[in-house]
């Protein structure tokens, strides 16, 4: 058989890019694959709007060379992109050489018939046209890892996934603090232990409000510190039985949903509205997940939301394949 070819067009943010790398995944699962790369980049004169417009009203090829400086159109099965830098550009060249093509975000300004197919995390955008419903895309294998011991199982892991603070969710110390006396308690009342991963954004008043509990193992089983080489993988955490993950972090959610675990989502006292809220309500309908504020929650609500929480029993990846190869059947 013949390697399909998918042409990923990345912005250069990693928070995109690895969503149409992991559709790329989901595909060679059911097929043969080889990819195209387009390291796109726009001027920062031109406004994303405006981008957004140029694909609507302009020649493809004058968007091209316009906005990105592309004068060569590559052949390709399949177009992806993700992120709002890449749509002008994606709309184009699918105009031009008639390829289908797939987009993971919001396409705003420009809706979803100049698409074959919009993935969105949104329930609420899924009935328009040509979109579907679906985790953020990741590139997480479930299958990798062996499957969780159910609440209340003994000895019980739980991995707690730490972000930092941004204007929608803005943790203090006094959260830090709380998330500490959480995992104390915890480990106290029931057999519970926990592997603490930190990233690049975790500041450092996290490190010094749970200074005094991450070297008891009686506590912590294991502390990969990303500031640190060689303090272990992220994926030990979603070995893990339960997942804490902060309510910053989309990303870090949305990876252990796909890994089959029961996420506990942590926010901080201080929040304001923010888009991600819907896909995080959406999952915690589905009881994928459940939220918490960090400084109330206790033990037993946590042991009461681990017994009732219901994780993914598929294989994100196939959903996800077999979303994409239904929209490009229907072309």
């Amino acid at each position: 058989m013949t390697a399909k070819t998918i042409l990923l067009l990345s912005d250069g943010r990693p928070g995109h890019y690895r969503q149409s790398e992991a559709i790329v995944l989901a595909l060679s699962r059911r097929m043969e694959t080889k990819i195209a790369r387009i390291e796109l980049i726009k001027p920062r004169i031109v406004p994303r709007r405006l981008a957004r417009y140029a694909a609507r009203w302009l020649p493809p090829r004058l968007v091209l060379a316009w906005l990105y400086g592309l004068t060569t159109t590559p052949k390709a099965d399949l177009i992806v992109s993700a992120g709002g830098n890449t749509l002008a550009a994606n709309i184009a060249l699918s105009q031009l050489t008639g390829t289908p093509n797939v987009f993971t975000g919001t396409p705003r300004h420009v809706g979803g018939g100049k698409f074959s197919l919009v993935l969105t995390p949104y329930k609420s955008q899924a009935s328009l046209p040509n979109s579907a419903y679906a985790l953020k895309p990741c590139a997480l294998d479930p299958d990798a890892f062996a499957a969780p011991k159910r609440w209340p199982a003994a000895p019980f892991r739980i991995a707690v996934f730490i972000g930092g603070p941004i204007p929608s969710a803005d943790f203090q110390d006094a959260d830090w603090l709380a998330l500490g006396e959480l995992m104390r308690t915890m480990a106290r009342t029931y057999d519970v232990r926990f592997i603490v991963i930190t990233s690049r954004r975790t500041p450092d008043a996290f490190y010094l409000a749970l200074d005094p509990i991450v070297g008891r193992k009686d506590i912590v089983d294991r502390f990969i510190d990303h500031r640190q080489a060689g303090t272990g993988s992220i994926a030990e955490g979603y070995a893990a039985d339960a997942i804490f993950a902060t309510s910053d972090s989309m990303s870090m959610i949305t990876e252990g949903v796909a890994a089959r675990r029961p996420v506990i989502v942590l926010t901080p006292a201080v929040t304001k509205p923010f888009r991600d809220n819907e896909a995080v309500d959406s999952l915690a309908a589905d009881k994928r997940l459940a939220v918490l504020p960090v400084r109330e929650a206790t033990p037993e609500q946590v042991a009461a939301k681990l017994a009732t929480l219901e994780p993914m029993k598929e294989n994100h990846l196939d959903r996800l394949a077999d979303i994409v190869a239904a929209a490009l059947t229907r072309r």
